[in-house]
């Protein structure tokens, strides 16, 4: 009686397994120690493309990519020599309609009662949707990285007082290397006339105050020139923590045009203003001969 209800424990915990196997939401397999297919569930037919019949008998190794073949060979001899346990490996397999799907694989190996190898028992779960977003933002990092480093605008991160990150066109633009300023105090770079009202901006914007958005100062350069700056600050998270984000235009050709412009509207006001003095001339010379005809013909 006891051995009858051994067998029937030992039934009913295969048949639970079975069941946990067939209806897990990630692919469930059994791979024998050649890399053959020996037991798969639907979940695995879905991310492959393959039926049951057509994926139990054949290897991984099939419809694995062929740059990731050699890295999951060396996964399993890594197992079977007992270098390691068990091993999470992101891989690439080709689907039957010849797209190639991103799988996270959990390998694991089963050994019999004689502590000998007797199979692999492999999770797989679909992250193509995980890695496309993850080569999307990839992509995105790499276009920002472009824009900061070879844009118009000097840029700076400035964090608990001190520069923590510059690109290119501050180095070009003050002729310090970014280790000279990296780590410093932006306010080394700020002209002597700017430096308390550049102080008082950042501090209230750090403390989430309203400030001035846009304004004009000078930046020393490392000759001792000094060069008219427009910039523009922004609360960003850098690293973790807050930090603020600053845009600097240099801005030398530009009070150059307002000056020319401001030359050039003097001088037209000039020229405007001479003409209307030279119209009023004229209407009162028009008077003074007006009234002298009227003398004169009184007179007569």
């Amino acid at each position: 009686m006891a051995l009858f209800q051994k067998s029937k424990s030992f039934v009913n915990d295969e048949k639970r397994f079975h069941d946990v196997f067939e209806q897990s939401a990630i692919g469930e397999s059994m791979v024998d120690l050649q890399g053959r297919w020996i037991e798969v569930n639907e979940r695995l037919c879905k991310i492959t493309g393959y039926s049951k019949k057509e994926l139990i008998g054949k290897k991984f190794a099939d419809i694995t990519y062929k740059d990731d073949v050699e890295k999951s060979l060396n996964s399993m001899r890594d197992l079977l020599s007992g270098k390691i346990q068990y091993i999470n490996l992101e891989k690439r397999y080709v689907q039957k309609n010849g797209n190639i799907i991103w799988v996270l694989l959990s390998i694991a190996l089963f050994k019999n009662g004689d502590n000998k190898p007797h199979y692999f028992i492999v999770h797989t779960q679909d992250i193509n949707n995980f890695k496309k977003t993850e080569q999307q933002l990839r992509d995105l990092e790499e276009k920002y990285s472009a824009i900061v480093e070879n844009g118009s605008d000097g840029i700076i991160i400035v964090q608990d007082g001190l520069i923590k990150f510059c690109n290119g066109k501050v180095k070009e633009l003050t002729g310090y290397s970014i280790d000279e300023i990296v780590e410093k105090s932006f306010l080394f770079l700020i002209g002597s006339d700017y430096k308390e009202r550049i102080k008082r901006n950042y501090e209230s914007r750090m403390a989430g105050g309203k400030t001035e958005q846009r304004y004009r100062i000078e930046l020393i350069k490392k000759n001792d020139g000094a060069i008219p700056f427009e910039i523009s600050g922004y609360i960003i998270n850098y690293e973790g923590r807050p930090a603020d984000m600053v845009f600097m235009r240099d801005i030398s050709d530009l009070l150059k045009k307002e000056k020319e412009e401001k030359t050039r509207v003097e001088q037209i006001e000039k020229i405007n203003k001479l003409a209307v003095g030279r119209e009023l001339r004229m209407v009162e010379l028009k008077k003074e001969i007006d009234e002298l005809k009227k003398k004169y013909q009184s007179k007569r």
